[in-house]
C-alpha cells in the first residue's frame, strides 16, 4: 500500500548547491585549465528558472508516484513569482515509511534535479562534465524509482553518490 507524501524543494538552495558543486570542479581542476567557471552567484535568476523547467522533467519521470506537483502553488495558467521557488510534489511512497527514508527521497530528488541541471548548463561548454551530470542525475533517478517502487523498507545505510 502506498501513501501520498508531501516534499518541498527549495529551487534557492538548488541553485547554491549547484554553484558550489561547480565551483569545487573550477577549483580542482584549476591548474589544468579544462573545466571554465560557467556559474557564478550573477547566473542564480538563470539557475533558478533552469531548476523549475528541470523539476517539471523529474516530475514526468516520477509520473506514476505523482499524486500531485506545484511551483510556488501556481496554477496551470499563471505562474507565481518570488525570491524563492517552492517545489512542491507528493509521492506515493510504502505505507510506514520513516522520516529518514522520507529524508533519503528528498535527497535523491535534491541531488537528480542538482545534477540534470548542471549538466543541462555545461551541455555546450564541457561536454564530458555534462555527460557525467547526466549520469549521476539518472543514476539517482535510478535509485529513487526502485525505491518509490518497493514495498520494502528503505535500508537504514542506503548508498549515496553526491559528487
Amino acid at each position: 500500500m502506498k501513501t501520498p507524501v508531501t516534499f518541498s524543494l527549495s529551487a534557492d538552495a538548488i541553485a547554491h548547491q549547484v554553484l558550489a558543486i561547480s565551483a569545487l570542479r573550477v577549483v580542482l581542476k584549476y591548474e589544468k585549465k579544462e573545466t571554465p567557471a560557467v556559474l557564478s552567484r550573477d547566473r542564480i535568476p538563470a539557475i533558478m528558472e533552469l531548476t523549475k523547467s528541470v523539476f517539471a522533467k523529474l516530475t514526468l519521470h516520477l509520473l506514476p508516484f505523482v499524486d500531485d506537483a506545484s511551483m510556488n502553488g501556481e496554477t496551470a495558467t499563471q505562474a507565481t513569482e518570488g525570491d524563492d521557488i517552492l517545489l512542491t510534489i507528493a509521492l506515493f511512497v510504502p505505507d510506514k515509511s520513516t522520516a529518514t527514508e522520507q529524508g533519503v527521497i528528498r535527497r535523491l530528488m535534491e541531488h537528480s534535479l542538482s545534477m540534470f541541471v548542471l549538466a543541462t548548463a555545461y551541455a555546450d561548454v564541457d561536454e564530458v562534465a555534462s555527460d557525467r551530470f547526466k549520469q549521476m542525475g539518472f543514476d539517482s533517478m535510478d535509485s529513487l524509482h526502485a525505491l518509490l517502487a518497493s514495498a520494502d523498507p528503505i535500508p537504514e545505510r542506503f548508498p549515496l553518490c553526491w559528487l
